[in-house]
């Protein structure tokens, strides 16, 4: 643009056809200078309309925060400005669009912003997967967990609750077979005999802290799928559960898959749940650990059915976390092992870890540090389908978790570990219903998980 060069005032006739050649009138704050045009228009001056004045330009750049001297303010910048003018933008609004412009063009691109609990996030991350243990699962309601202790014969009152995560977080050596444990609103704020509190007791042996952030689920349609609950006041429950000494959190979601199911609904609405509340841990210093189960309704769909609808609901689940600004590399993803409808023929083994594998190399990018494989849709809620029948000992978890590992095309980009839900802690409740002392529970507890994460025997 060329400069303006500032003289005298003249008359309004000769000031106008200097400035443009006609006869409207300029505005106030063109009046006594030249108007500048735009380099290469020079033989088309501008109409009354199309008028660009050097005030309403400086006093756009100055609301878009920038300086007429700076060397974002150029060429480009006035160009674009001018060109909007020019499409007959009414002169009472030309300042506000001007201004408007001005910000989407010289605003620079959002950065990533600064969490300040990263580093101890990725710390938290690694330390999950990167080692050779595992991740002790007992964050079941009060509710669920009462139900699930009355079936293996034992009392599901609130000491009865408490007893039994002493038992399992009390056990002398956890920090060698886990790396973290889930536990729940209720077991957060338990003390042990001594007085201590739970979450201090299972820092003490290194291992980390987690609990479930999701409150269930809800039915999504009349086909069966459900939706995962637990965004409501998300926020206040995170700050609180760092603040007790939380450093990850579950959520869990479970995609029904059958010939016909899942439905690109249920599909999207549980991966930006999922998304959404990744962030918000993340944002309060929690580590998030996103399940994805993905589980087999009655019917006879094959392996590669299975297999198919893995993929799926995985790309769809880590488009979203990126798509709501989540850092890959301190997330944990929680899968399950790609198994064929109840009706079909039973797969080998080897068939279950090389689809499982694959739906895997395909979907998670390298950057995630790594993968706490479930060995099946084990919740022990009512209103979810029903576990599946392979792997049901700690025998074949250990076989399915080695089959998978080895299974990966080359290198496996992120680590591969096991998460030891309630059907993997059934020897132990069998062993308290059967009056046995908390040692000998113990020690049946340890021996059962060893043997499933692939130790072998104590």
């Amino acid at each position: 643009v060329e400069k303006p060069a500032v003289g005298p005032m003249e008359p309004r006739a000769s000031s106008t056809r200097a400035l443009s050649g006609s006869s409207c009138r300029p505005s106030c704050a063109t009046r006594g200078m030249r108007q500048p045009r735009l380099k290469g228009s020079a033989s088309q001056p501008l109409t009354g309309r199309q008028r660009l004045s050097v005030g309403s330009v400086v006093a756009c750049l100055a609301v878009a925060g920038l300086s007429p001297r700076s060397p974002c303010a150029g060429f480009e910048v006035l160009a674009s400005a001018a060109r909007s003018v020019r499409r007959g933008h009414p002169r009472r609004r030309r300042g506000a669009r001007l201004a408007s412009l001005l910000r989407r063009v010289m605003k620079p691109y959002t950065i990533e912003k600064i969490n300040p609990y990263m580093p101890e996030m990725l710390a938290v991350a690694q330390a999950l997967v990167g080692s050779d243990r595992g991740v002790l699962d007992i964050g079941a309601d009060a509710e669920t967990l009462s139900t699930w202790l009355r079936r293996g014969g034992v009392g599901g009152f609130h000491e009865d609750r408490k007893k039994w995560r002493r038992l399992l977080c009390g056990a002398q050596g956890l920090g060698e077979l886990f790396s973290g444990a889930i536990l729940d609103d209720e077991a957060l704020e338990e003390l042990t005999d001594e007085g201590e509190p739970l979450p201090e007791l299972l820092s003490k042996e290194g291992i980390a802290v987690g609990v479930r952030v999701d409150t269930g689920f809800f039915p999504l349609n009349g086909y069966g799928e459900k939706g995962t609950d637990g965004l409501i006041a998300l926020e206040d429950r995170c700050r609180c559960y760092y603040e007790r000494g939380a450093r990850f959190a579950q959520w869990r979601s479970v995609v029904v898959c059958s010939m016909e199911l899942p439905t690109d609904v249920a599909v999207w609405e549980s991966a930006a749940r999922l998304a959404a509340c990744a962030k918000t841990c993340q944002a309060f210093g929690l580590v998030p650990a996103v399940e994805v189960a993905i589980s087999s309704a009655p019917g006879a769909h094959s392996l590669d059915r299975a297999a198919y609808v893995a993929e799926k609901v995985y790309s769809q689940a880590v488009q979203q976390l990126i798509e709501h600004d989540v850092n890959i590399e301190a997330v944990v993803f929680l899968p399950s092992l790609c198994l064929p409808g109840p009706e079909a023929a039973p797969p080998r083994p080897l068939e279950v870890a090389e689809s499982t594998a694959r739906a895997l190399w395909r979907t998670l990018p390298p950057a995630m540090p790594g993968v706490l494989l479930l060995p099946g849709v084990e919740h022990l809620e009512s209103t979810t389908v029903e576990t599946a029948a392979w792997p049901s000992s700690a025998a074949e978890v250990a076989t399915a978790l080695s089959d998978v590992r080895e299974a990966v095309p080359g290198a496996a980009p992120w680590a591969i570990a096991l998460s030891l839900g309630p059907s993997l802690q059934a020897p132990a409740l069998a062993a308290w219903a059967a009056g046995r002392e908390d040692a000998e529970i113990q020690e049946t507890f340890l021996e059962s998980s060893a043997q499933a994460i692939g130790r072998g025997s104590r």
